[in-house]
């Protein structure tokens, strides 16, 4: 696949995970005021167990994994589509924001992947 194309797919998946995260956002902010008032009237955390809102971390842990895996697949395919371009890796590194090094590791992965 092209790495135009890879760039594509990867921002779809980006605007996706955001569009679950707007989605689910309510649900968490309901979640998290159900906690809030069962500790301010002075009850135990404990009690929450098995409860949806019990479940806020792992659920924001899931979410936010899911974000996570989005914007690590969108730098990959922004720095191949760079590096195909003729970009320099200190080029990629000073537009993704990360270092040369991660860079390297990032198209390394790629190189991986068409082996």
């Amino acid at each position: 696949m092209a790495a135009a194309d890879e760039l594509v797919e990867a921002l779809d998946g980006v605007v996706e995970a955001l569009g679950d995260a707007c989605e689910e956002s309510g649900e968490v902010a309901e979640r998290a005021d159900a906690i809030r008032s069962h500790r301010l009237r002075g009850q135990p955390v404990s009690e929450l167990a098995g409860t949806n809102e019990g479940e806020i971390v792992a659920h924001m842990s899931g979410l936010l994994s899911r974000l996570n895996s989005a914007t690590t697949r969108l730098r990959r395919a922004h720095a191949r589509a760079m590096r195909d371009e003729g970009a320099t890796t200190a080029r990629i590194a000073d537009v993704l924001g990360v270092t040369r090094q991660r860079v390297s590791a990032l198209l390394r992965t790629d190189a991986k992947r068409a082996s």
